[in-house]
């Protein structure tokens, strides 16, 4: 601007670059396809939907993360040599920051740890990324040494997917990886994963979403979800995840009575009618007072259910199972429990049977998390036969007939009561 003497001019200056996010939410996004397009999750129903966020961007990322710092998400470009570091807005807008000192060429993975760090694991080292003065330093891989194609946060730890199902945990500070166990799943692609304050979970790149168990490393199904592919997945991990599942249960032994001394055997359905599916529910049945013998299994599933104990003595006492749910259609599990009842058992017999979720699943209708068998004493009965001249069971009595009554009494116990 040319100013005479005496003149004075107002600029002004706009930032034109995308807004953030504006907080550390829920919310899930994954960025995918060439060119690169973000999509956010969309968690009401299931299936999910994900729905595109602005326009394809001529820049293509991956590796996206949320910085819980400054509610923008990072990626890496992926069609330059050397990687340079890229910020998402929430309208999708992307801004290149420029090249990573000390980073290397062809990484896809990237998540924040709480405290705003970036970090990539390629080529069998782990980065750690300052998105401030975008320098790098790193570790070498060790222990298990292997990784999938995305990272999730949870607990302290980096957590990924394997090619060969595998979910594995890596120590941000020293690069040690080491082996939570399988995962069950026969495509084992996970290209988003998730970090939350209550747990792992991952989008998987042929179809559906799901919730790992941090302790054994099982996957379950919690919504179906469309496949997709060049993707990468991001979200605040000090944010939970909730899904609601609305389990039952039911049991029954098929009769009304029994006997002392004898057996009874209940069947408990254990069931998820959704809308979303839901990983270690717990099983319950207290034996009533005075019965200590008693077996039980647990099996038959139907719609994926999973039994994590498939047997037992005694009571069943907080027994997880994994209860999936596929669009509309859910699972289901069944356990038979065998009880031995004393021969001097008195009084009815009483069983009550009950399924819980974990915290972090709402159940939409707890009215149906019960279910109570009753079984009562036999009555003694009484067989009152009339017996004729000719010892056979006879007819109509005729007037002045002489009749004879035989009455038994039928205990149906081994020993007298």
């Amino acid at each position: 601007v040319a100013l005479e003497n005496g003149q004075s001019a107002v600029c002004t200056i706009t930032n034109t670059f995308s807004p953030s996010f504006g907080s550390c939410s829920p919310s899930m996004y994954l960025a995918q396809n060439v060119p690169t397009q973000l999509f956010r999750f969309e968690t009401s129903d299931n299936p999910f939907d994900v729905n595109p966020i602005g326009p394809a961007s001529n820049n293509q990322y991956n590796g996206i993360a949320m910085n819980p710092i400054d509610n923008y998400i990072y990626g890496f470009e992926i069609n330059t040599t050397p990687p340079r570091l890229a910020r998402v807005g929430s309208d999708g807008g992307v801004q290149v920051l420029g090249e990573i000192a000390g980073f290397p060429n062809a990484t896809v993975t990237g998540e924040f740890s709480p405290n705003g760090t970036l970090y990539s694991a390629t080529a069998g080292r782990l980065y750690t990324v300052n998105v401030t003065n975008r320098t790098a330093t790193s570790v070498p891989l060790t222990g298990a040494a292997t990784h999938g194609p995305d990272l999730a946060w949870y607990n302290g730890l980096l957590y990924s997917v394997t090619g060969t199902g595998q979910l594995v945990t890596i120590d941000p500070a020293t690069g040690f990886v080491d082996t939570v166990g399988e995962t069950g799943l026969t495509q084992n692609s996970f290209g988003g994963m998730f970090g939350a304050s209550n747990g792992i979970f991952g989008s998987n790149n042929v179809g559906g979403f799901y919730r790992f168990n941090v302790e054994t490393g099982r996957g379950t199904l919690i919504s179906d979800l469309q496949g997709s592919g060049q993707n990468d997945g991001a979200k605040c991990a000090t944010t939970p995840l909730t899904f609601p599942a609305d389990v039952t249960i039911a049991k029954d032994d098929g009769s009304e009575t029994y006997t002392a001394g004898g057996e009874v055997v209940y069947t408990i359905v254990v069931s998820n009618d959704g809308p979303f599916g839901v990983a270690g529910t717990l099983v319950s049945d207290p034996l009533p007072d005075g019965i200590t013998d008693a077996e039980w299994t647990c099996g038959s599933p139907t719609g994926g259910g999973f039994c994590s104990v498939p047997s037992g003595t005694g009571a069943i006492t907080d027994v997880p199972v994994d209860l999936p749910v596929d669009g509309d259609v859910g699972s289901s599990v069944t356990f038979t429990l065998t009880m031995t009842v004393p021969a001097d058992f008195e009084g009815d017999l009483v069983n009550t049977a009950t399924v819980t979720n974990p915290s972090d699943v709402p159940d939409p209708d707890p009215n149906n998390n019960e279910s109570t068998d009753t079984n009562t004493v036999p009555v003694i009965r009484k067989i009152k036969e009339l017996v004729g001249e000719s010892g056979e069971l006879a007819g109509v009595a005729e007037p002045g007939e002489t009749l004879t009554y035989e009455i038994t009494l039928i205990n149906p116990y081994d020993s007298a009561r």
